[in-house]
Order: structure tokens, then sequence, then C-alpha cells
């Protein structure tokens, strides 16, 4: 879950990048699924846009990637929470097949409005 901040005008999401600490299946890129959502009460709600899957994954570790979103972002309305939604659809018993790194940050890109 983020916030967005105080700017009047709202902000646009171009993407969002992912770390992935281990990646072991290939076609991971046609398995995952990655949009943004509303808030509702402390859980996700609404769907308000998706982001498009970079066009080759590759299995290791320790790898980003961008999920960007398509024409000009997705929307987003000031001060208000929004989740970022990650399915990743296993193949078979490999539950594991994909595992995200956990980190935190709050930067914005060098263009981005303050907040």
């Amino acid at each position: 879950m983020f916030t967005t901040g105080d700017n009047a005008a709202g902000y646009k999401l171009t993407s969002v990048k992912l770390k992935f600490r281990s990646i072991i299946q290939t076609g991971t890129a046609e398995r995952i699924t990655v949009a943004i959502y509303s808030d509702s009460t402390g859980s996700p709600g609404t769907e308000v846009g998706t982001l498009t899957n970079p066009i080759t994954i590759s299995t290791g570790g320790n790898q980003e990637y961008t999920f960007t979103a398509s024409g000009q972002g997705i929307d987003l309305a000031a001060n208000t929470q929004y989740w970022v939604v990650i399915d990743a659809i296993a193949i078979a018993l490999q539950s594991d097949s994909e595992v995200l790194a956990l980190t935190s940050s709050s930067n914005e890109d060098a263009g981005a409005a303050s907040g």
C-alpha cells in the first residue's frame, strides 16, 4: 500500500519497479499480473489500472523488472491510498517459483511532483 502526496493536480503512475529475490521457472512474464487498486478500509478495493509486464523475465536471483502503465499512465488522486497487487500464478507444485524481495523506498523519479 502507498499514499500519494498533496499535489492538487494528482499524479500519473507510469511504472512500478519490482525486485525478485528468486525466479526459478521460465515463462514468468506470462504468469504475473500487476495492477493498482484503490484502498477499501485497509484492503485492495477497485482496480484503477493495470501494468504491462516486461517482454522477458529471466530465471535467477535479485533481478529488478519495470512494469509499465499504458498510454500516459494511471491517474492517481492526491492524498489517497492505493495498493500494488501482484498476482503470480505458480507452475504445478512450485509455489515458490517467484519470490519478491522486500525493500522499502519512498523515492520518486526526478520528473515527479513533490509528494
